[in-house]
């Protein structure tokens, strides 16, 4: 054994030597993404308080704008003297009426949606009504209203210029006028050029100043065909499908060298709710540059210093740690590896003596807490089973032989125990055509539902050796019941079915539970027995109603608890009623518990591998 330790820790000596650059490299690249991590969302933070404040400030200038583009159209208006739409001028006469108004661009545009006459050639028959049905009857609307529309500013997909568009259409007119002003010209026209950096650039340049690693940061504004850059209104480097590739992954992280350049999706269109802000028009990408250039030299610098005193102080160790490892250490392992396995083999009667007060008396000490536990827990399983015994002992033994009645009944569990019920009882005298049949289902599962049930057994079967109607009896045992679980939380769901072939009838307590389901074979039909009532446990007061119909032959009774068609699968489907009705169709020629055998199997191979997350019970009655 010693020498296997010391062959161990020469290993480790070597193995650290070896990769001790490794090491520091990796906490080097965990301290870059930590710094990425802390750094980058108190960016983009800021990035979008910058835009939000950005959006609030050409809220404030729009107004002006507004003002000024409506007095425009109406000179524009008068100075064009439109009769119809057939009036046509040149671009260049356009161009020359916009600037004498303060706007950039006019367009005239006809009932038919398209851009009949413009200082903007490019964009001369382009039809509107194609860019969406929204915008269509947006614009469809405006035709002769005399009533001036506003778009809030929005950036050009042809040109990335930032403008405002006013719409004005005469009342009674075929047309429609819009202009465009600049953001840009308005700004150079109505305020000092200091306001312009005001507005963007400044903001950027002093969140790249106030980050030691970072070094460049843009943001582009992306429409359906074209992208720009919001500082420099230049088109992105960046192809359009690594563009697309930044919205479907919200954010994207490259590497080259010590240069880390992330691109992130904004979303402002969340974080400004109001559907008239600036950015609802296109989409943004912040991209921000990293260079940890300096960063990376200091990590080459602490790899070579590490390396060397991390071997230094490992010898060191290794020298002073040789015979307390041999003295102290192995001996108390090896005692502790004894103690396991005597544990392995079953013997849970075990006690590690190990002195000090460090990490290897804490195992020992743990260990002799786990056998204990272990053997805990072997008491634990043998009075689980037999008080799983137990509780099979109450259920029926054999499905009962009434003559003219075929019926059989089973129970399966999710644990070891559970709190499902069904039971036969005789309330006729001997060979008598009366038979009683409960099934019922106490909340939740395991030991607690079981001593539940097997209360409530007990109180049906002394209550039913007593006179009284059967909702009489369910009304004392309720009583019983609430009385004595007051305050428990645990109730119980029941189904009392009372079947007399000589009255040709079934009367029924329903407490809560799913109703019974009957198919007539005679006339293919389903039928259910309903009726109304609370669980069992629940209000001591409760009074329950007693049900009855009429009994015929060739019927099949179907009684079961929930845990059967709210059985899932792996993809969590339940298994419903629907294939219960199928089987029962198909097989109620069959004796009642190959009906009963046809569903479990059924059942079974719908949840397949999946374990049963509720009891099931049910009970087959054939007429």
């Amino acid at each position: 054994m010693k020498k296997r330790i010391i062959a161990y820790l020469l290993t480790i000596v070597l193995a650290s030597w070896l990769l001790i650059s490794v090491v520091i490299g990796g906490y080097s690249r965990l301290k870059i993404k930590k710094i990425l991590n802390q750094n980058k969302e108190d960016i983009f933070q800021q990035i979008e308080t910058s835009l939000q404040e950005y959006d609030t400030l050409l809220f404030s200038i729009e107004k002006q704008m507004e003002t000024g583009g409506e007095k425009a159209i109406s000179a524009i208006i008068n100075d064009l003297d439109i009769q119809s739409k057939e009036d046509h001028f040149s671009s260049m006469q356009l161009k020359n009426i916009a600037k004498r108004y303060g706007a950039s661009e006019i367009y005239l545009i006809n009932k038919e949606g398209y851009i009949y006459n413009t200082s903007f050639e490019p964009d001369m028959q382009l039809n509107l009504f194609s860019l969406g049905d929204d915008f269509k009857n947006y614009l469809k609307s405006m035709f002769g209203t005399g009533v001036f529309h506003h778009q809030r500013i929005t950036i050009s997909a042809k040109t990335g210029a930032v403008n405002k568009y006013i719409y004005f259409s005469p009342k009674s007119a075929d047309y429609i006028l819009e202009i465009s002003i600049s953001l840009d010209d308005y700004i150079d026209t109505n305020y000092v050029p200091e306001f312009r950096n005001l507005l963007l650039s400044n903001s950027y340049k002093k969140i790249i100043k106030n980050n030691l690693y970072l070094n460049e940061l843009d943001i582009y504004a992306v429409t359906n065909i074209s992208a720009w850059s919001f500082i420099t209104s230049k088109v992105p480097q960046e192809d359009k499908n690594f563009i697309d590739s930044v919205f479907s992954e919200n954010e994207i992280q490259i590497r080259k060298g010590a240069t880390i350049t992330i691109y992130k999706n904004l979303e402002m269109q969340k974080l400004l709710p109001d559907k008239k802000h600036f950015f609802k028009n296109f989409n943004q990408i912040a991209k921000v540059e990293y260079d940890f250039s300096i960063f990376h030299k200091y990590t080459n610098t602490l790899i070579m210093f590490s390396t060397v005193s991390t071997l230094f102080i490992i010898i060191i160790i290794f020298l002073v740690s040789s015979k307390f490892l041999n003295t102290y250490l192995i001996e108390r392992i090896i005692r502790i590896n004894k103690g396991l396995s005597i544990i392995r083999e079953g013997n849970y009667n075990v006690d590690i003596q190990v002195l000090g007060n460090d990490e290897i008396s804490t195992i020992a000490e743990n260990i002799n807490k786990m056998a204990g536990g272990l053997k805990e827990r072997e008491r634990f399983q043998k009075s689980i089973s037999i008080a799983k015994e137990v509780q099979q002992l109450l259920l029926p033994k054999q499905n009962p032989e009434i003559s003219g009645l075929d019926i059989a009944g089973q129970s399966i569990y999710c644990e070891e125990t559970g709190g499902d019920y069904y039971d036969f009882l005789d309330i006729g005298l001997q060979n008598s055509k009366r038979i009683g049949i409960v099934v019922g289902d106490v909340s939740g599962h395991g030991i607690g539902s079981a001593l539940f049930m097997t209360m409530a057994r007990s109180l049906l079967h002394l209550r039913s050796t007593q006179p009284g109607t059967l909702s009489e009896i369910i009304n004392d045992v309720n009583r019983q019941l609430a009385i004595d679980l007051e305050d428990s939380g645990q109730f119980m769901t029941l189904f009392y079915l009372i079947v007399d072939q000589q009255a040709q009838s079934i009367k029924w307590v329903r407490a809560g539970h799913e109703p019974g389901i009957v198919y007539d074979r005679c006339d293919d039909s389903f039928d259910e027995l309903r009726g109304t009532g609370i669980p069992l446990g629940v209000d001591a007061d409760f009074k329950y109603a007693e049900e009855k119909t009429r009994i015929k032959k060739n019927q099949v009774v179907i009684i079961g608890t929930d845990g059967i068609w709210e059985a899932t699968d792996a993809n969590g489907k339940m298994f419903g009623k629907e294939p219960i009705y199928r089987i029962i169709k198909a097989n109620a020629t069959h004796e009642s518990r190959e009906i009963l055998k046809a569903i479990m199997e059924e059942l079974k191979h719908f949840h397949k591998d999946t374990n049963l997350a509720d009891d099931i019970t049910l009970v087959v009655i054939k007429t």
